[in-house]
């Protein structure tokens, strides 16, 4: 499993270092972001779903930095920026461009 996990990640990286930049969407980076940020344990013991939007750029050294963050669910909100603060981002170092991600948490 982490073969494929590592082989997913690099083909994500090769996607994103030969897309263009998209300035409100960018579905490899888009795609690389939901691979990083799992569905949290607690949020499933306790059966929590929800549903999160945030609004970010990445600074010159790969630093995310939350813009603006909704959710109808304040903690799984909260864990996503979290998450997303941790992140460095090198092959997209811009300031200039703005990304729209939407996290999804829902139990099967």
């Amino acid at each position: 499993m982490k073969i494929m996990k590592t082989i997913a990640l690099f083909f994500v990286i090769s996607l994103i270092s030969f897309a263009s930049f998209a300035s409100q969407t960018n579905p490899p980076l888009e795609l690389y972001l939901k691979n990083q940020i799992d569905y949290p344990q607690f949020a499933k013991e306790y059966n929590e779903e929800g549903t999160v939007l945030v609004n970010f750029n990445v600074d010159d050294k790969g630093s995310v930095h939350v813009k603006e963050s909704n959710s109808d669910n304040e903690t799984l909100r909260k864990y996503v920026v979290r998450k997303l603060s941790e992140l460095n981002l090198p092959f997209f170092e811009t300031c200039e461009e703005e990304y729209n991600v939407k996290f999804v948490f829902r139990l099967i």
